[in-house]
């Protein structure tokens, strides 16, 4: 089918939740049309952390309305950005590059979702118009004066269409964990090494006696929760010294409008209630998202407890396939995760930029691949070490 229009608009809001989440790729609950729609609404956007946003919609004739859902065929979204901050994707040396150079690196485009490094599909809908999209991107970001474009996090899948069309492909590891058909934590547990299947199991016995753990889903996830996990995430930030850059409004409406993919894990005391610590959860489909983890007090192996050991034991109770526990972490193989390749693309529109960039991820790959051979030892499986690409099943 000949695509005949290409639409931007500034505003999610431009476009029906129905016709844009029904053009989504399941088990991936970032990109829902509620979720795009509340960094907007909540003041996470803007001026203050430097993200602009753009939604690129394909359609087969001139539409009427945005809300026609003959219009829209498919979507796709992008940042002008003004910085790199929020990525997860680290460009600070190119930025430098440009600025040595006495250039601009900035404003660039990128296609990502603010503040999350979780890899799935930003290419919504039809799959004959998948080229259309991601060749329309870097086309209307020159116009915006933009002087590169980057789709952050992409399904390793995806990787043939972005090479296609003259980008180069970073790679970068995470570590992920991956329902092999487990029927129970114990039955988990009895694949791994007999070592670290004794470590695990003493971490979860000696959690301090006072305090009980709960899995708040649904109804239970009420604004005086919204607020508890953003409490966390503000002082995890401050004492990171890190940017804090989605709002407490951002949290709430996340609790209301996500009801029903947001899983929070806690720690309370025994007794009184009191909070301690948590641990946020984005869940939808097979896949399960890790995002925030916060602690009011030092309590030991709560951390594992929350953001490893329940999670996983609740995504093998509901049938999760794979679960991504945030960015970066050695230390997660000795619990169950394996390295798991992630993926970027990149275009400059500077053809000789683009060479030494491409150069670079090529160089760059190779590091990778000598690094990953020293986890070979750390490996937890008894047997199946295989390494994994994120977005696939």
């Amino acid at each position: 089918m000949e695509v005949q229009t290409v639409s931007a608009i500034e505003s999610i809001s431009g476009i029906s939740p129905e016709i844009w989440n029904g053009m989504r790729h399941e088990n991936f609950p970032f990109s829902r049309h509620e979720h795009l729609r509340m960094l907007e609404t909540t003041q996470c956007l803007g001026k203050r952390t430097g993200w602009f946003p753009t939604y690129l919609l394909l359609g087969p004739k001139t539409p009427t309305s945005h809300k026609d859902s003959h219009s829209t065929l498919a979507a796709t979204w992008f940042y002008q950005k003004t910085n790199s901050y929020g990525e997860f994707v680290f460009d600070h040396e190119w930025a430098d590059l440009y600025e040595r150079c006495g250039r601009p690196y900035y404003p660039k485009a990128v296609v990502a979702v603010p503040f999350t490094p979780a890899t799935g599909s930003k290419l919504l809908g039809d799959p004959a118009c998948v080229k259309d999209l991601i060749s329309a991107g870097p086309q209307l970001a020159k116009r915006q004066g933009n002087g590169s474009f980057h789709h952050l996090f992409i399904p390793g899948g995806q990787k043939p269409l972005f090479l296609e069309q003259g980008y180069a492909i970073r790679t970068g590891v995470q570590f992920h964990w991956r329902n092999r058909n487990y029927a129970s934590f114990s039955d988990f547990l009895q694949q791994l090494k007999k070592k670290r299947r004794k470590e695990i199991s003493y971490e979860r016995r000696n959690i301090d006696k006072d305090l009980d753990i709960r899995l708040l889903s649904g109804s239970d996830l009420s604004p005086q929760w919204a607020d508890f996990a953003y409490d966390l995430y503000q002082k995890t930030n401050l004492e990171k010294m890190s940017f804090v850059c989605l709002t407490r409004a951002y949290f709430q409406e996340l609790f209301a409008s996500m009801r029903p993919y947001v899983q929070f894990f806690i720690a309370q005391k025994r007794g009184t209630g009191q909070p301690v610590a948590g641990a946020l959860f984005l869940t939808e489909g097979s896949s399960m998202f890790g995002r925030y983890w916060g602690a009011l007090e030092d309590r030991r192996y709560l951390h594992f407890e929350l953001c490893y050991y329940a999670p996983i034991e609740t995504a093998i109770l509901s049938g999760v396939q794979n679960l991504e526990a945030g960015a970066q972490g050695s230390h997660k193989i000795s619990r169950g995760f394996l390295p798991t390749f992630t993926y970027s693309a990149h275009q400059f529109f500077e053809s000789r930029i683009q060479e030494a960039f491409s150069s670079f991820c090529v160089h760059e790959d190779e590091q990778i691949n000598e690094g990953l051979a020293n986890y070979n030892e750390h490996f937890p499986y008894q047997e199946g070490n295989v390494f994994g690409e994120a977005g696939v099943t």
